[in-house]
């Protein structure tokens, strides 16, 4: 915190043995440093334990006074009904003035490692799912023998095949891809004020080298922007762009991001709002580029050029802390 990190971060969902004592301690030390908790919560799916999980962070913004930031609620609770439970326990905690916010991708379907606690027994009952709706986005070799392609769904033999190997350490930890949220739950939460657009992408490589990844390593604001609210009208363009950059940058304490005036950082990307849409598919189409953004500038320095990356530039940098 001293060296001018923005926050701490916790994935209790992947590491449940973490304790509200223990994430309620460090929270209260991050909090002097006027810091940001990065929430990934402790329940998904379809049931109280959703709204439970959300509460624990509504809850340790109350106690600690920290500032946090709920992720993926989209991907968390938009499984059923227990999505409009957990909005209006944040819309509650909105009027009580906590500083509590979310952020959601406009994707149907999440993706973590098989061997996580995410995947645990009970996870078709509580996403509404079955083994079919899960897929891997890279093959799965068992003894030698190719027994799940990149693309391929589950069924439920396969799952009892996978999952207890991958439990054991016989074979390595497939990423796994679940297709079981609901729309217009992502929708709903889309909608409110304090829930705004959120990646959480990253890359990964087989066996073989091969690199795969979640569409919304490559999509996720252009299909935020493309689909839903060009095409669905679900909001309008300027506050979809404050949920896209402003709202964000004021979140991490970023003062010289997320808009454009004199003395702020020259970070700005150029798209055409009647064409832009994400490209990128589940499988090898993870990374394709999106369409409709013909400039993007970092530090003032052009890094997509027509539509084209320019391969021999850097000029991102480390975001430390704002002196508050």
């Amino acid at each position: 915190m001293e060296a001018g990190a923005i926050g701490i971060s916790f994935g209790l969902m992947y590491s449940p043995g973490a304790t509200r004592d223990e994430v309620l301690a460090a929270s209260k030390v991050a909090a002097e440093y006027s810091n940001l908790v990065g929430a990934h919560g402790r329940y998904w799916g379809n049931s109280p334990q959703t709204l439970e999980g959300v509460q624990e962070f509504i809850q340790l913004s109350r106690e600690s006074g920290i500032s946090v930031q709920y992720s993926h609620l989209g991907s968390m609770a938009g499984y059923g009904e227990w999505m409009d439970a957990c909005i209006s326990s944040l819309d509650e905690a909105q009027s009580e003035g906590l500083k509590i916010s979310c952020d959601t991708y406009p994707y149907l379907a999440g993706m973590g490692n098989l061997g996580s606690a995410a995947f645990d027994d009970g996870v078709f009952e509580l996403r509404n799912s079955t083994p079919s709706d899960y897929e891997v986005p890279s093959d799965v070799i068992v003894d030698g023998k190719l027994v799940m392609r990149r693309g391929d769904r589950f069924t439920q033999e396969l799952w009892n095949l996978v999952r207890p190997l991958v439990l054991k350490g016989k074979i390595p930890d497939p990423r796994c891809i679940g297709h079981a949220v609901k729309p217009e739950k992502v929708k709903l939460a889309l909608l409110k004020p304090y829930v705004m657009i959120g990646s959480d992408g990253r890359v990964s490589k087989d066996e073989g080298g091969n690199p795969f990844g979640h569409p919304r390593v490559a999509g996720t604001h252009s299909k935020f922007l493309g689909q839903l609210v060009r095409e669905e009208r679900l909001t309008d363009l300027m506050t979809a762009l404050s949920k896209c950059s402003t709202l964000p940058a004021q979140k991490l304490g970023l003062k010289n991001k997320g808009r454009i005036s004199e003395g702020a950082d020259a970070d700005v990307t150029i798209f055409d709002a009647n064409s832009i849409i994400d490209r990128s598919t589940f499988g090898s189409g993870f990374d394709i580029p999106p369409s409709g953004i013909e400039y993007v500038i970092v530090n003032g320095v052009v890094t997509i050029d027509k539509g084209e990356v320019v391969s021999d530039v850097r000029p991102g940098q480390v975001l430390l802390r704002s002196e508050t």
